[in-house]
């Protein structure tokens, strides 16, 4: 009888955390999102940390088509975003 109990708890805790797993949305990019405002490659090849540079990170809004959003500002070449979490 003990044992049918653990299973059946096993199983719905299986299903249950299945379930949300389904439902979560990994694609969300609402938040906050920052943009690198200088130049990329020259902060990389000069060793520099980018995580150190708080000045020339500015928050900006992210639509929910990234790719449009990157089309829009390919005048760059390059963008660094991250996410605020």
């Amino acid at each position: 009888m003990f044992q049918k109990i653990i299973i059946t708890l096993s199983l719905l805790l299986y299903y249950n955390c299945l379930y949300k797993i389904q439902e979560e949305n990994f694609q969300d990019l609402s938040g906050i999102w920052e943009v690198y405002v200088s130049l990329v490659s020259e902060d990389l090849q000069t060793n520099k940390n980018l995580k150190q540079k708080l000045d020339r990170w500015e928050p900006i809004p992210i639509p929910s088509n990234l790719k449009d959003f990157i089309k829009w500002n390919s005048s760059n070449e390059e963008i660094l975003l991250r996410k605020q979490f």
